[in-house]
């Protein structure tokens, strides 16, 4: 909730949107598209990104950097390795990287890290 407020905050002129994405099937309290905190709600789109095919993933480069945990259908590891990172070249070279923090969940609970994120 922190994040999206940060991000509410610091570009006020843009529409901000959460996404949780999770590698498993998240429990049941967290797996709700909504968080209430007080008066404030948040709408949280959940992602179970196995459940995903990496090929819709990797048509856009602002979400090529997932496939990598998606379905990787009938493609071989090593196939779905290098469609990923032909995919963020191409992404790297047609528009300029931004960062922007995201949380993933693992099976230990959400863990911070920073992804790129192509504009």
């Amino acid at each position: 909730m922190r994040y999206h407020l940060w991000f509410v905050q610091r570009y006020p002129k843009r529409r901000v949107r959460t996404v949780a994405l999770w590698f498993i099937d998240p429990p049941l309290a967290q797996a709700q598209g909504v968080i209430v905190h007080g008066d404030l709600t948040l709408r949280v789109t959940p992602v179970v990104l196995p459940r995903v095919p990496a090929e819709v993933l990797l048509d856009d480069p602002r979400t090529a950097c997932f496939a990598a945990g998606a379905d990787r259908g009938p493609w071989s590891d090593e196939e779905l390795c290098r469609r990923v990172a032909k995919a963020l070249r191409a992404g790297q070279a047609e528009n300029a990287p931004r960062r922007v923090d995201t949380s993933t969940a693992l099976p230990g609970g959400c863990t911070p890290c920073t992804a790129p994120r192509y504009a």
